[in-house]
């Protein structure tokens, strides 16, 4: 079943939190009616994720980005469909949906008739582990694969140590 751009009760990221913590998606889609204090941690690890990303541009470059920002979801995914339909080789932030959970891939990379989905991940200690949120965040993208409307899917996890 596929969604046209409402109904959307998921995303990869909300369904993560979730499954690491069933609280934590509970808070998510009913914030509280209070403003949570900033944390220089959470902080510190958002601006260590934008230079993962910077990074992993670099490994790909001359990519077009499918925005967030002003973008709905149906546009998004409208976006993909069209940048996959021109021939675009490398695509960032391609949007899919299926099931209702909404998906950012964070590189779409075409490799001849097929492509390759590259998650860019930085690893949750110094001496480059992948843990589970790692390997759950790409198996949900494996799960939903044969639904993105293109061939041969292969999904590679990127590890960058900053």
């Amino acid at each position: 079943m596929s969604y046209s751009g409402r109904g959307f009760g998921l995303s990869k990221t909300s369904l993560l939190k979730g499954i690491q913590c069933p609280k934590a998606i509970y808070l998510f889609k009913n914030p509280p009616a209070f403003a949570i204090p900033a944390d220089p941690d959470l902080e510190a690890k958002f601006q260590a994720g934008q230079e993962v990303g910077v990074l992993a541009l670099q490994l790909f470059p001359g990519g077009t980005e499918v925005p967030y920002s002003g973008f709905s979801v149906t546009e998004q995914i409208a976006k993909t469909r069209e940048l996959i339909a021109a021939g675009a080789e490398v695509t960032y932030e391609a949007s899919f949906a299926f099931d209702g959970i909404f998906i950012k891939a964070d590189i779409l990379v075409r490799k001849g008739a097929s492509w390759e989905i590259h998650e860019v991940k930085k690893p949750p200690c110094s001496h480059s582990q992948i843990g589970y949120p790692q390997t759950q965040n790409g198996s949900k993208q494996l799960n939903r694969k044969p639904h993105f409307e293109i061939p041969g899917t292969s999904f590679l996890l990127i590890n960058i140590a900053t």
